[in-house]
């Protein structure tokens, strides 16, 4: 079973080799994780917290910060956090995020507890099939990538070449499609969560199937092109 891992860097879109990555000033008390998406909010550093996942972002937090102030920072208050904040910066993360089939055949998997989703969400997108159920009738070998090819939001159906058919308890990885936005970051902000779905923030640049990695951009940026809530 994959292990999700936090965001990180992974290179910028414009094939600069030169990370950009700053200092920004932050609030006393104010706990942020390394790895964790991060917005401005009246000139300091914030958690993203808003629920509907639809606002301008600033980056990936390049270190964590209790709240408390550091001494050795030049400032009075010491409170500054670095933050790796280019519009056109690549992240990187392993969502670990897994569909369990309730039921399916040759041609279908389906999953109950994706139905919240809008149709078609999946479609290019993939699953990796990482446990067979006991009775299982998948011919396929565990790491098998199978292609989406549409998704179904009233029964949580994906449509694909099952080869000996799905049952109960299969488990594959999900995949999102290249190109996709929409995607939702998990409750403390330092991974996707491949399951909700609804936001505008987040678009899937890439995904690497055998490393099980996930690469993604802040659609919606602050220093970027769109500043503003779609």
């Amino acid at each position: 079973m994959a292990t999700a891992e936090k965001i990180s860097y992974a290179y910028d879109l414009t094939g600069s080799d030169y990370c950009v990555e700053r200092e920004f000033d932050i609030a006393t008390g104010t706990v942020i994780e390394q790895g964790e998406v991060v917005k401005l909010s009246s000139g300091k550093v914030v958690a993203i917290g808003d629920a509907d996942q639809d606002d301008p972002y600033l980056g990936i937090a390049a270190e964590a910060h209790t709240g408390t102030a550091d001494t050795l920072n030049p400032r009075a208050d010491g409170l500054r956090i670095k933050v790796k904040c280019s519009p056109t910066a690549v992240f990187k993360c392993k969502p670990g995020i897994v569909s369990t089939a309730d039921s399916g055949n040759t041609t279908t998997w389906v999953d109950a507890e994706v139905t919240a989703v809008a149709d078609d969400t999946y479609n290019g997108g993939y699953l990796k099939l990482t446990e067979k159920a006991t009775a299982s009738t998948l011919t396929s070998p565990l790491g098998t990538v199978y292609a989406v090819t549409d998704f179904a939001t009233t029964s949580g159906t994906f449509t694909g070449a099952f080869a000996g058919g799905v049952v109960a308890g299969d488990k594959a990885l999900i995949f999102p499609p290249v190109g996709g936005y929409g995607w939702d970051l998990n409750s403390d902000g330092t991974n996707l969560d491949l399951k909700a779905h609804g936001g505008e923030s987040i678009v899937i640049i890439d995904v690497d199937t055998q490393l099980e990695y996930v690469y993604f951009m802040l659609r919606l940026h602050q220093f970027g092109n769109y500043m503003v809530a779609l």
